[in-house]
């Protein structure tokens, strides 16, 4: 608890194994960038592969700031699940949480604020993240975005306060996706929602 980590620009942290970031509210973990400006670094980066998909990296009562160089976001998640809790996802000059293939990020009780681009994107929209308790406020998109993607399993879309904005949406045979009272779910140009 209480760690400061500040990183040079155009620099990452890239974790292949597992991270615990676990601040108090009183002494909270930082990572940083040197310079102090958004998009300095890249971000960090949990990267797992198709055949040994990694989990157990956690966040809480953690700040990650000022990452978002290129396409990246503050954190970055690739064939990786990971935990943020009473954290602060800010200042990106791009996404605030973005997963890719197979990336997922479970949040609660969390902040994501004043990033270039979108709140939190999942590019692969079959992950099913698990989102409570979130403040999403002074984002380039002030939304959970999602790729194309087919649901193979039970669903719920639960009300967190901001859209869903879904490109392409699947429900497979044999799923169900339950929509709770006060979603509001948006969808791209020329996508659907196909239930099968």
């Amino acid at each position: 608890p209480g760690v400061e980590v500040r990183f040079n620009d155009s620099v990452e942290l890239q974790v292949q194994g597992r991270l615990v970031a676990v601040g108090t509210a009183e002494q909270p973990i930082l990572f940083t960038s040197v310079s102090g400006q958004p998009g300095a670094w890249y971000g960090i980066s949990v990267s797992g592969t198709s055949s040994a998909p990694l989990g157990g990296t956690v966040f809480e009562h953690v700040v990650i700031e000022h990452g978002g160089r290129s396409i990246y976001g503050n954190l970055n998640l690739t064939h990786a699940t990971v935990e943020v809790r009473h954290s602060i996802v800010r200042n990106s000059a791009a996404t605030g949480i973005r997963g890719l293939t197979q990336g997922v990020a479970h949040i609660s009780d969390s902040t994501v604020s004043s990033n270039a681009g979108a709140a939190i994107e999942f590019s692969d929209g079959s992950v099913a993240p698990q989102l409570s308790n979130l403040t999403i406020t002074g984002n380039g998109t002030d939304a959970i975005v999602f790729g194309s993607g087919t649901l193979a399993s039970d669903r719920t879309w639960r009300a967190v306060g901001v859209p869903y904005i879904f490109n392409n949406v699947t429900v497979a045979a044999g799923a169900t996706l339950t929509v709770e009272p006060g979603v509001e779910a948006r969808f791209r140009d020329s996508s659907e929602l196909q239930v099968q």
